[in-house]
């Protein structure tokens, strides 16, 4: 391109008439053989090496500014990470501290229901206990009453045995009426007995119930809590 004539030159620049009449374009006292000095003294390498360089600095200003971009993402991703990373473990934490708490309420309530029912059946016990004590004291009552009656009508005549006769007719029904009123004592200890475990299974259940729908309130509001940190950690990042 160096050995090009300057018309050439003048015309791949575009300024055809300059080199078809270099008067127009140089002045009257320039011509064509100073354009062509002119021509011949530009070095067209330094001019390709300085579109070079410029294409190369315009290359390492892209790949800077695409690395920084990407630098910016990729830290950008590492901070969201982070923030997910950091409200899994707040959840988990949370969960494990329900779970500690929710296994704490339960063995207080096991605790306290154990002891309800001992409480129970001690008392089931202590009143049967009573109850006997008191039905062996009369039928050793009854037992001796029989043996002195006995011996009395031995010991007196006919007619004063017709009489104990009676009597003792009277001891045998009183006893009859005592059992009676015995057993329907029974009867009644065990149906007041049946109502107050039953009031008191009720209770538990009511108890149970309350702190359970209590609990799951408490867990549903804490997670709708942490499920508005996650979204707000998210719009913030």
């Amino acid at each position: 391109m160096a050995n090009s004539s300057a018309p050439e030159f003048l015309a791949g620049l575009g300024l055809q008439k300059m080199a078809t009449n270099p008067l127009l374009g140089l002045g009257a006292g320039l011509g064509v053989q100073a354009v062509s000095n002119i021509y011949s003294t530009y070095d067209h390498s330094q001019f390709r090496e300085k579109q070079i360089q410029l294409s190369n600095q315009r290359d390492e200003a892209h790949r800077k500014m695409m690395d920084r971009i990407q630098s910016d993402h990729i830290a950008h991703l590492d901070q969201m990470s982070e923030a997910e990373e950091k409200s899994r473990e707040c959840f988990q934490a949370y969960r494990d501290k329900r779970e500690k708490e929710m296994a704490k309420i339960k063995s207080e309530f096991d605790e306290q229901q154990a002891k309800y029912d001992k409480e129970i059946d001690d008392s089931i016990k202590e009143h049967k206990k009573k109850v006997e004590s008191i039905r062996e004291q009369l039928e050793n009552d009854l037992r001796q009453n029989q043996v002195i009656h006995r011996r009395q009508l031995e010991s007196m005549d006919e007619n004063q045995r017709k009489e104990r006769e009676a009597l003792h007719e009277k001891l045998e029904n009183a006893k009859k009426e005592i059992a009676k009123v015995l057993d329907d004592e029974y009867r009644e200890i065990d149906i007041r007995m049946n109502e107050y475990l039953e009031e008191q299974e009720k209770k538990r259940e009511e108890m149970a119930m309350e702190k359970n729908r209590k609990e799951i309130a408490d867990a549903q509001g804490e997670n709708r809590r942490v499920v508005q940190q996650l979204e707000e950690d998210k719009r913030k990042h």
